[in-house]
Protein backbone atom coordinates (compact mmCIF):
# COMPACT_ATOMS: atom_id res chain seq x y z
CA UNK A 1 0.00 0.00 0.00
CA UNK A 2 2.87 2.34 0.80
CA UNK A 3 4.48 1.72 -2.57
CA UNK A 4 1.19 2.13 -4.40
CA UNK A 5 0.61 5.54 -2.84
CA UNK A 6 4.14 6.61 -3.67
CA UNK A 7 3.77 5.53 -7.27
CA UNK A 8 0.40 7.25 -7.64
CA UNK A 9 1.91 10.43 -6.24
CA UNK A 10 4.03 10.89 -9.32
CA UNK A 11 0.96 11.78 -11.38
CA UNK A 12 -1.30 13.30 -8.74
CA UNK A 13 -1.64 16.97 -7.82
CA UNK A 14 -1.80 15.89 -4.18
CA UNK A 15 1.39 13.89 -4.53
CA UNK A 16 2.99 15.14 -1.34
CA UNK A 17 0.00 14.10 0.79
CA UNK A 18 -0.02 10.65 -0.77
CA UNK A 19 3.68 10.18 -0.14
CA UNK A 20 3.32 11.31 3.48
CA UNK A 21 0.52 8.77 3.85
CA UNK A 22 2.72 6.09 2.28
CA UNK A 23 5.45 6.89 4.82
CA UNK A 24 2.97 6.51 7.70
CA UNK A 25 1.70 3.19 6.32
CA UNK A 26 5.23 1.90 5.80
CA UNK A 27 6.18 2.83 9.38
CA UNK A 28 3.09 1.02 10.68
CA UNK A 29 3.95 -2.12 8.71
CA UNK A 30 7.55 -1.90 9.84
CA UNK A 31 6.49 -1.77 13.50
CA UNK A 32 4.68 -5.08 13.06
CA UNK A 33 7.78 -6.89 11.80
CA UNK A 34 11.19 -5.24 12.06
CA UNK A 35 12.79 -8.11 10.13
CA UNK A 36 10.53 -7.87 7.08
CA UNK A 37 12.82 -6.61 4.33
CA UNK A 38 9.95 -5.67 2.06
CA UNK A 39 8.54 -3.29 4.70
CA UNK A 40 11.95 -1.63 4.95
CA UNK A 41 12.15 -1.49 1.17
CA UNK A 42 8.71 0.15 1.00
CA UNK A 43 9.76 2.69 3.62
CA UNK A 44 12.92 3.50 1.69
CA UNK A 45 10.99 4.03 -1.54
CA UNK A 46 8.51 6.29 0.24
CA UNK A 47 11.26 8.52 1.67
CA UNK A 48 13.03 8.54 -1.68
CA UNK A 49 9.83 9.69 -3.40
CA UNK A 50 9.32 12.32 -0.70
CA UNK A 51 12.70 13.84 -1.48
CA UNK A 52 11.81 13.99 -5.16
CA UNK A 53 8.31 15.38 -4.79
CA UNK A 54 8.42 17.68 -1.74
CA UNK A 55 10.68 20.33 -3.26
CA UNK A 56 12.34 20.74 0.15
CA UNK A 57 15.72 19.18 -0.76
CA UNK A 58 15.47 17.37 2.56
CA UNK A 59 18.75 15.65 3.39
CA UNK A 60 17.08 13.72 6.22
CA UNK A 61 14.72 12.02 3.75
CA UNK A 62 17.68 10.69 1.79
CA UNK A 63 19.39 9.47 4.95
CA UNK A 64 16.18 7.75 6.12
CA UNK A 65 15.83 6.09 2.71
CA UNK A 66 19.43 4.87 2.79
CA UNK A 67 18.98 3.41 6.29
CA UNK A 68 15.75 1.67 5.26
CA UNK A 69 17.43 0.12 2.21
CA UNK A 70 20.32 -1.04 4.38
CA UNK A 71 17.87 -2.80 6.71
CA UNK A 72 15.97 -4.28 3.76
CA UNK A 73 19.19 -5.76 2.42
CA UNK A 74 19.59 -7.80 5.62
CA UNK A 75 16.48 -9.86 4.83
CA UNK A 76 17.47 -13.25 3.45
CA UNK A 77 14.18 -13.35 1.52
CA UNK A 78 14.97 -10.11 -0.33
CA UNK A 79 15.55 -11.84 -3.68
CA UNK A 80 12.09 -10.89 -4.99
CA UNK A 81 12.95 -7.19 -4.80
CA UNK A 82 16.76 -7.32 -4.64
CA UNK A 83 17.51 -5.85 -8.08
CA UNK A 84 15.38 -2.75 -7.62
CA UNK A 85 16.55 -2.39 -4.01
CA UNK A 86 20.21 -2.24 -5.02
CA UNK A 87 19.52 0.16 -7.89
CA UNK A 88 17.36 2.54 -5.85
CA UNK A 89 19.87 2.43 -3.00
CA UNK A 90 22.62 3.41 -5.44
CA UNK A 91 20.51 6.35 -6.64
CA UNK A 92 20.06 7.52 -3.05
CA UNK A 93 23.80 7.15 -2.45
CA UNK A 94 24.38 9.27 -5.55
CA UNK A 95 22.21 12.03 -4.10
CA UNK A 96 24.03 11.69 -0.77
CA UNK A 97 27.39 11.91 -2.56
CA UNK A 98 28.40 8.48 -1.30
CA UNK A 99 30.18 7.98 -4.60
CA UNK A 100 32.02 4.73 -3.93
CA UNK A 101 28.98 2.96 -2.50
CA UNK A 102 26.84 4.23 -5.38
CA UNK A 103 29.31 2.85 -7.93
CA UNK A 104 29.33 -0.52 -6.17
CA UNK A 105 25.53 -0.51 -6.13
CA UNK A 106 25.24 0.29 -9.83
CA UNK A 107 27.72 -2.48 -10.61
CA UNK A 108 25.69 -5.01 -8.61
CA UNK A 109 22.42 -3.87 -10.19
CA UNK A 110 23.86 -4.35 -13.69
CA UNK A 111 25.05 -7.84 -12.77
CA UNK A 112 21.56 -8.65 -11.49
CA UNK A 113 19.62 -6.99 -14.32
CA UNK A 114 21.50 -5.46 -17.29
CA UNK A 115 18.24 -3.88 -18.50
CA UNK A 116 18.40 -1.29 -15.72
CA UNK A 117 20.18 2.03 -16.24
CA UNK A 118 22.98 1.04 -13.88
CA UNK A 119 25.71 1.15 -16.53
CA UNK A 120 24.57 4.55 -17.75
CA UNK A 121 24.40 5.97 -14.22
CA UNK A 122 27.78 4.49 -13.32
CA UNK A 123 29.50 5.92 -16.39
CA UNK A 124 27.88 9.31 -15.80
CA UNK A 125 29.21 9.37 -12.24
CA UNK A 126 32.72 8.39 -13.32
CA UNK A 127 32.73 11.19 -15.89
CA UNK A 128 31.64 13.65 -13.19
CA UNK A 129 34.33 12.47 -10.77
CA UNK A 130 36.99 12.70 -13.48
CA UNK A 131 35.84 16.23 -14.29
CA UNK A 132 35.92 17.27 -10.63
CA UNK A 133 39.39 15.79 -10.26
CA UNK A 134 40.62 17.68 -13.33
CA UNK A 135 39.08 20.99 -12.24
CA UNK A 136 40.48 20.67 -8.73
CA UNK A 137 43.98 20.19 -10.12
CA UNK A 138 43.47 23.17 -12.41
CA UNK A 139 42.21 25.15 -9.44
CA UNK A 140 45.29 24.29 -7.41
CA UNK A 141 47.58 25.59 -10.15
CA UNK A 142 45.68 28.82 -10.74
CA UNK A 143 44.45 29.56 -7.23
CA UNK A 144 47.18 31.96 -6.12
CA UNK A 145 46.96 34.03 -9.30
CA UNK A 146 43.17 34.23 -9.14
CA UNK A 147 43.09 35.17 -5.47
CA UNK A 148 45.80 37.79 -5.73
CA UNK A 149 43.93 39.40 -8.61
CA UNK A 150 40.88 39.94 -6.40
CA UNK A 151 42.58 39.90 -3.00
CA UNK A 152 40.67 43.00 -1.92
CA UNK A 153 37.45 40.97 -1.79
CA UNK A 154 38.84 38.66 0.88
CA UNK A 155 40.12 41.63 2.87
CA UNK A 156 36.87 43.60 2.65
CA UNK A 157 35.16 43.46 6.08
CA UNK A 158 31.83 44.16 4.38
CA UNK A 159 32.00 40.75 2.70
CA UNK A 160 32.23 38.78 5.94
CA UNK A 161 29.22 39.99 7.88
CA UNK A 162 27.47 37.14 9.64
CA UNK A 163 25.98 36.66 13.06
CA UNK A 164 28.51 36.81 15.93
CA UNK A 165 27.36 33.29 16.77
CA UNK A 166 29.38 32.04 13.77
CA UNK A 167 33.10 31.37 13.95
CA UNK A 168 35.08 31.85 10.73
CA UNK A 169 37.14 28.76 9.97
CA UNK A 170 39.02 27.24 7.06
CA UNK A 171 38.41 23.86 5.44
CA UNK A 172 41.10 22.09 7.45
CA UNK A 173 39.13 22.70 10.67
CA UNK A 174 35.88 21.10 9.51
CA UNK A 175 34.74 17.63 10.57
CA UNK A 176 32.44 15.19 8.79
CA UNK A 177 28.76 16.15 8.76
CA UNK A 178 27.15 19.42 9.84
CA UNK A 179 29.53 21.97 11.33
CA UNK A 180 27.10 24.01 13.43
CA UNK A 181 28.21 27.53 14.28
CA UNK A 182 31.03 27.57 11.72
CA UNK A 183 31.34 29.70 8.59
CA UNK A 184 33.81 29.24 5.72
CA UNK A 185 34.86 32.13 3.46
CA UNK A 186 35.80 30.99 -0.05
CA UNK A 187 36.00 32.10 -3.65
CA UNK A 188 34.37 30.42 -6.65
CA UNK A 189 37.09 29.41 -9.09
CA UNK A 190 35.07 27.40 -11.61
CA UNK A 191 31.59 26.03 -12.18
CA UNK A 192 31.75 22.35 -13.16
CA UNK A 193 29.36 21.15 -15.85
CA UNK A 194 27.12 18.28 -14.80
CA UNK A 195 25.19 16.06 -17.23
CA UNK A 196 22.18 16.29 -14.91
CA UNK A 197 20.35 19.56 -14.27
CA UNK A 198 20.89 19.26 -10.50
CA UNK A 199 22.85 19.34 -8.33
CA UNK A 200 25.26 22.11 -9.29
CA UNK A 201 29.00 21.70 -8.79
CA UNK A 202 31.70 24.32 -8.25
CA UNK A 203 35.39 24.34 -7.39
CA UNK A 204 36.13 26.82 -4.60
CA UNK A 205 39.14 27.75 -2.55
CA UNK A 206 39.26 29.11 0.98
CA UNK A 207 41.54 31.77 2.47
CA UNK A 208 44.21 29.10 3.07
CA UNK A 209 44.24 28.39 -0.69
CA UNK A 210 42.66 25.00 0.01
CA UNK A 211 40.57 23.92 -2.98
CA UNK A 212 37.36 21.92 -2.54
CA UNK A 213 34.12 20.94 -4.26
CA UNK A 214 30.86 22.72 -3.49
CA UNK A 215 27.67 20.79 -4.30
CA UNK A 216 24.57 22.98 -4.46
CA UNK A 217 20.94 21.88 -4.23
CA UNK A 218 17.84 24.06 -4.21
CA UNK A 219 19.47 27.13 -5.79
CA UNK A 220 19.33 28.34 -9.40
CA UNK A 221 22.60 28.24 -11.35
CA UNK A 222 22.50 32.02 -11.90
CA UNK A 223 22.83 32.67 -8.16
CA UNK A 224 26.50 31.66 -7.97
CA UNK A 225 29.04 32.73 -10.58
CA UNK A 226 32.76 32.38 -11.14
CA UNK A 227 34.66 34.93 -9.05
CA UNK A 228 31.97 35.28 -6.39
CA UNK A 229 33.01 35.30 -2.75
CA UNK A 230 30.97 32.75 -0.82
CA UNK A 231 30.24 32.33 2.87
CA UNK A 232 29.15 28.81 3.80
CA UNK A 233 27.07 28.68 6.99
CA UNK A 234 26.93 25.52 9.10
CA UNK A 235 28.73 23.69 6.26
CA UNK A 236 27.97 20.02 5.66
CA UNK A 237 31.43 18.58 5.04
CA UNK A 238 32.65 15.26 3.70
CA UNK A 239 35.99 13.88 2.55
CA UNK A 240 35.81 11.84 -0.63
CA UNK A 241 38.61 9.29 -0.63
CA UNK A 242 38.39 6.03 -2.58
CA UNK A 243 39.90 4.17 -5.52
CA UNK A 244 37.89 2.99 -8.52
CA UNK A 245 39.23 1.11 -11.51
CA UNK A 246 42.79 2.00 -10.55
CA UNK A 247 42.17 5.73 -10.09
CA UNK A 248 42.22 7.52 -6.74
CA UNK A 249 39.54 10.13 -6.03
CA UNK A 250 40.50 12.32 -3.11
CA UNK A 251 38.92 15.71 -2.42
CA UNK A 252 37.08 17.77 0.17
CA UNK A 253 33.42 18.53 -0.42
CA UNK A 254 30.79 20.83 1.10
CA UNK A 255 27.08 20.38 0.44
CA UNK A 256 24.54 23.23 0.34
CA UNK A 257 20.89 22.11 0.50
CA UNK A 258 19.08 25.43 0.92
CA UNK A 259 19.66 29.13 0.11
CA UNK A 260 19.95 30.12 3.77
CA UNK A 261 23.14 28.06 4.05
CA UNK A 262 25.15 30.39 1.81
CA UNK A 263 25.88 34.10 1.35
CA UNK A 264 27.08 35.35 -2.04
CA UNK A 265 29.31 38.45 -2.01
CA UNK A 266 28.01 39.23 1.46
CA UNK A 267 24.34 38.98 0.47
CA UNK A 268 21.63 36.39 1.03
CA UNK A 269 20.53 34.45 -2.04
CA UNK A 270 17.45 36.27 -3.49
CA UNK A 271 14.15 34.42 -3.16
CA UNK A 272 13.69 34.17 -6.93
CA UNK A 273 16.85 32.04 -7.11
CA UNK A 274 15.47 29.49 -4.64
CA UNK A 275 14.16 26.28 -6.22
CA UNK A 276 11.20 24.75 -4.41
CA UNK A 277 9.43 22.72 -7.07
CA UNK A 278 9.66 18.91 -7.24
CA UNK A 279 12.49 17.34 -9.21
CA UNK A 280 10.00 15.94 -11.70
CA UNK A 281 7.10 13.55 -12.02
CA UNK A 282 9.12 10.57 -13.23
CA UNK A 283 12.80 11.52 -13.20
CA UNK A 284 14.48 8.95 -15.39
CA UNK A 285 17.80 9.40 -13.64
CA UNK A 286 16.17 8.18 -10.44
CA UNK A 287 14.66 5.11 -12.06
CA UNK A 288 11.12 6.24 -11.27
Amino acid sequence: MSLLAAWLAQDDVNGRELIEESIRKAHQANELDKKDGYCWYALGRAYQCYFLQSGEWDLNSLQFASHAYEEANKDEERKIFYTDLIYQWALVDTALENYERALIGFTLSVQSNPALDGTKDMNMMIRLLDKLDMMLKLGTLSTIHELMKDAAKFDDPAIFQVSPSYEEVTMDLLFGGHNKGFAVLAKVLYPVNNEKVYPLYYVLCDTNLDCFVLTVHGIHAMAIQRGDVIILLDPYYSLVNFEWQGKLYHFKSVRVNLPNQVLVNGEAVPNHFAIRQPLGRKPKAWGL
